[in-house]
């Protein structure tokens, strides 16, 4: 299952826009194209492009990612002793 954090957009999913902008009180209602109206966006991979599924030491990771990254960490503590 992929990360997701609230959009940073809209509400919802869905975004209020001034009809003729700053601060008019007459606003328009669309579907936020960067979420796609779902509310939640989705957290990429720090070392490829796929959906982040895991955090691992403060990063975001794909599932093959994740098992590589855990496996160096082995290997590094096991050179530290």
């Amino acid at each position: 299952m992929p990360l997701t954090v609230v959009c940073p957009i809209c509400e919802d999913g869905v975004r209020w826009i001034p009809m003729r902008g700053g601060l008019d009180p007459d606003v328009r209602v669309e579907t936020c194209d960067y979420c796609g109206g779902s509310g939640e966006h989705t957290l990429c991979c720090d070392s490829c492009d796929d959906d982040a599924e895991e955090w691992f030491q403060g990063h975001k990771f794909c599932a093959g990612c994740y098992v590589e990254q855990k496996t160096d960490a082995l290997y590094v503590g096991e050179d530290a002793t």
